[in-house]
């Protein structure tokens, strides 16, 4: 089947579709009442993945994540906290704890059992790799959110 996108935006109680992947775009608003031209968040697609220990207390703190891709390979990465969550992760935090991994999607296509299924590459934009190494992984579709960035 030919490759299809699904693009998903992280709402309060979880990731919701909303549309198709593209490019960031920042969009401006003109406020009428004050000719203000607003800015808009960015947004930035993400993987889903569990972060599971403080693993570091130098600043700003590192944690242990995993990411396990479509085919059931647990991938772990070692990463500053701030890259991986919005939380304030220190050792004192209760694990596991939900982050994610800001990545690239490099394709998208349909398996054969019907599972839609997404080529990303977690080295733009800001360098992520795995312990061992890796940096482009098979996902499905419904690990990936939209998280909103400022532009």
């Amino acid at each position: 089947m030919a490759p299809r996108s699904a693009q998903y935006h992280v709402a309060l109680r979880g990731a919701i579709p909303v549309g198709p992947l593209s490019s960031n775009v920042r969009r401006q608003n003109t406020d009428r009442r004050d000719h203000h031209t607003l800015s808009q968040p960015e947004l930035m697609t993400a993987v889903v993945v569990e972060i599971s220990r403080f693993v570091d207390e130098h600043q700003p703190g590192f944690v242990e994540c995993a990411l396990v891709d479509a085919s059931g390979t647990k991938h772990t990465f070692i990463e500053k906290v701030p890259v991986v969550s919005t939380a304030n992760l220190l050792s004192s935090s209760q694990y596991p704890q939900l982050g994610f991994i800001a990545c690239e999607v490099q394709d998208q296509w349909q398996s054969a059992e019907g599972a839609s299924l997404v080529r990303i590459c977690t080295e733009r934009p800001w360098g992520v790799e795995s312990k061992q190494g890796v940096t482009t992984f098979v996902v499905t579709t419904a690990q990936l959110v939209r998280n909103e960035i400022d532009a």
